[in-house]
């Protein structure tokens, strides 16, 4: 597992376009992560930032967007026109509001394909010049500072989730007969997953957080890699729990070194 904010971009987050490639280059080549020799490994690669533009229609007449309607054009009915419902001749733009951010987690097994998207925003989670959080992204060909807008289905979003069930909204998952739960750094924080049983393993990819709580069945696992304190943490919820040592490797050339903790029964499968 690969820490959290692993694909981020210099200007502090990727289009939707560039973070859809990152599985298939991870996985593509002799080595990559589709290799029959990784057949039986769960790879978390960290988490990736998205943003998309968000463009809106918003009446500068009643200063809200909250009265916006789109009517079919009487002239060609193939056509929409778009009107304040609070007056026909209100003045309505369309206007570049913010950039739509997504903090996704990516996850492969095999040829199965996962991805968690992280509900609470964060400070941290992108780049403040002093004056308050933005993120650059390009506008007609020049780059641009636009303020965050929390993604569709966030705890802090304008737009309530389309899923109640939280196996769709991706939390929770299951590979292999094991059942998964996922809190991304500030999700752990503020109990995402407080709701949901039967967790055999909870992972937590993270910039600055530690294992807060264990919410697993009993011997189940929770793994934390932090990327603010380039560590991480195994707990096994048996009694009393058990904290796992890792061993450290340095990697020629690499700046860094790699943690691996010693192999573990999982006595529930």
């Amino acid at each position: 597992m690969a820490p959290e904010f692993y694909f981020r971009g210099r200007y502090g987050a990727y289009p939707p376009e560039i973070v859809a490639q990152i599985l298939p280059l991870l996985r593509g080549g002799g080595n990559g992560s589709d290799s029959p020799v990784f057949k039986d490994w769960l790879f978390i690669f960290g988490t990736a930032i998205s943003a998309s533009i968000d463009a809106r229609h918003h009446c500068y007449t009643c200063k809200s967007a909250q009265h916006i309607v789109f009517k079919r054009d009487p002239l060609d009915r193939s056509k929409t026109i778009v009107e304040c419902s609070k007056g026909a001749t209100h003045d309505v733009q369309e206007g570049i509001f913010g950039a739509t951010i997504d903090n996704v987690a990516l996850i492969q097994k095999g040829k199965q394909d996962y991805l968690v998207a992280k509900e609470y925003m964060s400070g941290i989670d992108f780049r403040n010049s002093g004056s308050g959080a933005y993120v650059k992204m390009m506008n007609a060909g020049v780059r641009e500072k636009f303020e965050p807008i929390a993604t569709e289905g966030s705890v802090v979003s304008r737009f309530a989730s389309k899923f109640d069930d939280e196996r769709m909204g991706g939390s929770v998952f299951n590979i292999d007969g094991i059942t998964f739960g996922m809190e991304i750094c500030l999700d752990h924080e503020e109990n995402k997953l407080a709701g949901v049983g039967n967790l055999q393993i909870l992972l937590i990819p993270s910039a600055g957080m530690d294992i807060k709580r264990v919410r697993t069945i009993s011997n189940g696992v929770t793994f934390n890699v932090d990327g603010g304190r380039a560590n991480g943490h195994v707990y096994v919820s048996s009694v009393p729990g058990v904290w796992k040592t890792a061993r450290s490797f340095a990697l020629s050339g690499v700046l860094g070194n790699i943690e691996i903790f010693d192999s573990l029964m999982i006595p529930y499968i």
